[in-house]
């Protein structure tokens, strides 16, 4: 539900479900103790796949282009 006399914007982004070798799914802890699945944020001139391995190396560590990709929606 859309809150009165907020400015909302559309911005595109893709997030990962990345499991181990145990089968265990890798998430971020933000400063305020938040879980998230990988990912984030589009830049204007990245397709959905750069933006997820960006995302991915940016916040893990971990080289997603090296991994098995299964997009969806």
């Amino acid at each position: 539900e859309r809150i009165a006399g907020n400015i909302y914007t559309y911005r595109p982004g893709a997030y990962a479900v990345v499991f181990d070798a145990d089968q265990r799914v890798a998430v971020v802890k933000n400063r305020y103790g938040y879980y998230f699945l990988l990912g984030g944020g589009a830049e204007p001139s990245e397709t959905m796949e750069e933006t997820l391995h960006r995302e991915v190396l940016e916040e893990s560590g971990y080289d997603s282009n090296q991994g098995k990709l299964s997009p969806f929606l």
